[in-house]
């Protein structure tokens, strides 16, 4: 319920910092609720819902999305500095 004339108590919208680390790719109708920490080098699936914090260098995908695999961390030898 967001409509206007709803009172403020009965809405129940939370609000909170999205942190998105270096490295981060987040698939297409991914979904990451407030308070969330992506950290660096994640790998979210399209049309997953992240709820909770994910460690770095995973892959993560599903409704809730769960860690599938790790990745690789030699991606970061192949990013260049600008």
């Amino acid at each position: 319920m967001t409509n206007p004339m709803v009172p403020e108590e009965l809405k129940n919208v939370k609000s909170a910092q999205v942190v998105i680390g270096e490295h981060v790719i987040i698939g297409c109708n991914a979904t990451v609720l407030p308070g969330v920490s992506v950290h660096k080098g994640v790998a979210i699936g399209a049309y997953s819902l992240i709820k909770s914090d994910c460690e770095e260098f995973k892959l993560y995908a599903g409704i809730p999305a769960t860690a599938i695999k790790e990745r690789k961390k030699d991606l970061i030898s192949l990013s260049c500095e600008l």
